[in-house]
């Protein structure tokens, strides 16, 4: 599920202003948790981009004082070429000025999008039920690999069912889909995709469906709207689809 992100804690961090204890232990939860890391980095990102347009609008105000003759380390110095030459050193710096916050809107926007589709993704997203051994109340049964690797994924033990899942001697569309809800569970979107997109292209499987719909939603919690939309489209052109209502419902709030 999606994750609420401390940003001061993280800006307090990019500028370098936790004390050595914090920081360290904030180092540590970003090495173990990998969508903190990734926004972590985007606010790396966005302050580099930040310092370089500063450093380009400083140069550009001290080339404009130069052609003026008011730069206070040029002020007694005969300038030894044409103002025209200086003329275009200027403009460059502006150009690469304006760039910078091209940049920066751009990540901003990217970011705006993908919480976006991460935010859609947390409003649709339900956890897909274990019907094929679901838990029981009663004696204590002998249970096949499978049956217990379902068992554990109904109890969101998901680390552990997906370690049981991946030790299964054969693997299916009924592994391979339930193996893609645990990677959505665990942050891993791009493994769910790969098997979902997999299993959607099997028209026979008893998961095509399901599939369909929750490639969507892995779509969305990448931020990948455009995707998202395509298989929606799929999706709501058969009114005796599984997810139909609801991708009506999200097709509607997308466009």
């Amino acid at each position: 599920m999606d994750k609420e992100f401390d940003y001061t804690q993280i800006e307090s961090y990019v500028k370098g202003e936790l004390p050595a204890q914090a920081r360290q232990s904030f180092e540590a939860e970003i090495a173990k948790d990998e969508a903190l890391a990734q926004e972590v980095q985007l606010y790396q990102d966005i302050a580099q981009v930040a310092e370089w347009q500063g450093l380009f609008e400083e140069a550009a105000k001290e080339m404009e004082q130069q052609e003026h003759g008011t730069s206070s380390e040029s002020a007694k110095v005969i300038p030894l070429a044409p103002k025209k030459r200086a003329t275009p050193i200027r403009r460059y710096l502006s150009l690469a000025a304006s760039l910078a916050v091209l940049v920066i809107a751009g990540i901003f926007l990217w970011q705006n999008l993908n919480r976006a589709g991460q935010d859609y993704f947390a409003e649709y997203y339900q956890a897909y039920p274990n019907d094929i051994a679901p838990i029981t109340k009663g004696e204590a049964v002998s249970l096949t690999d499978l049956a217990q690797a379902l068992q554990t994924y109904e109890r969101r033990e998901y680390a552990a069912a997906l370690r049981l899942f991946e030790a299964l001697p054969t693997q299916s569309d009924t592994t391979r889909f339930y193996r893609s809800m645990i990677a959505l569970e665990l942050e891993d979107p791009a493994t769910a995709i790969q098997n979902l997109a997999a299993i959607r292209q099997n028209t026979t499987s008893t998961f095509q469906q399901a599939a369909a719909w929750y490639l969507t939603l892995a779509y969305l919690k990448q931020g990948d709207t455009e995707n998202a939309q395509a298989i929606l489209n799929t999706i709501t052109q058969n009114e005796r689809h599984l997810f139909y209502s609801r991708a009506l419902e999200l097709q509607e709030q997308l466009n």
